[in-house]
Parts: C-alpha cells; sequence; structure tokens
C-alpha cells in the first residue's frame, strides 16, 4: 500500500481501497514457504517472515489517519471468499457488487471530503 509515498508527493486527497474488511487478520505462511523452497535466500525469508508485520503496522497507520480525517478508506464491510486466480465468475460478481454497495454506503462522506 504505497501511502507514504502519496503523502511524500504533496497529495492533500488520499482514497485507499482495501480488500479485506475491518476485522479481518492477517496471516501469512510465506516465510514457512521460502524457507522450503529457498533456504539459501535468507533476505528473501526474511522479507517474507516481515510481510504480516508490515501489513499490520500499515493497516495500523491507515486507520491513524482514517480517524484524523486525512484519508478516506473504502473496505469490504464482510470477507467475500475470493482467491487471486479466482475463475468463478458468481464469486467475482458477489465481490465487485459488494465493492460497489460499500462505496456508495460511504459516498456523501466521499462528496464531502473532496469538496465535491
Amino acid at each position: 500500500i504505497p501511502l507514504d509515498k502519496c503523502l511524500s508527493c504533496g497529495c492533500d486527497k488520499v482514497i485507499v481501497v482495501l480488500t479485506h474488511p475491518r476485522e479481518e487478520c492477517h496471516s501469512s505462511n510465506l516465510d514457512t514457504l521460502a524457507r522450503i523452497f529457498y533456504p539459501r535466500m535468507k533476505n528473501l525469508i526474511d522479507v517474507c517472515a516481515r510481510r504480516s508485520d508490515n501489513y499490520d503496522r500499515r493497516i495500523a497507520q491507515i486507520e491513524e489517519l482514517e480517524s484524523q480525517g486525512r484519508i478516506i478508506v473504502i473496505r469490504p464491510t464482510r470477507l467475500v471468499e475470493v482467491g487471486r486466480l479466482e475463475m468463478d465468475t458468481s464469486r467475482l460478481e458477489a465481490l465487485h457488487s459488494l465493492g460497489v454497495e460499500d462505496a456508495e454506503s460511504i459516498w456523501p462522506e466521499i462528496e464531502k471530503y473532496l469538496s465535491i
């Protein structure tokens, strides 16, 4: 989530779109996979091991900026199980519909934030 880049470039109106609901925990077993498949690549293993912590810190930063009113966050109100390479069009349509509903539900807040 390249939030720091946006802020450092002087963007004063930032809308962040997240793919997980607020309650969703982020965990990863990438470090285990990296240890198995790339045992000699210590830097890769370290990055994979820190991935979840980095994500959690970024989410905490986003929530702090959101509470300060500096950014707007659009996030799903519930979890829709969709894989990275999802082929089930009904799941994709459900996710799209949820995104539209969630964005519409905060549209007045977005208009106020953007001074439209």
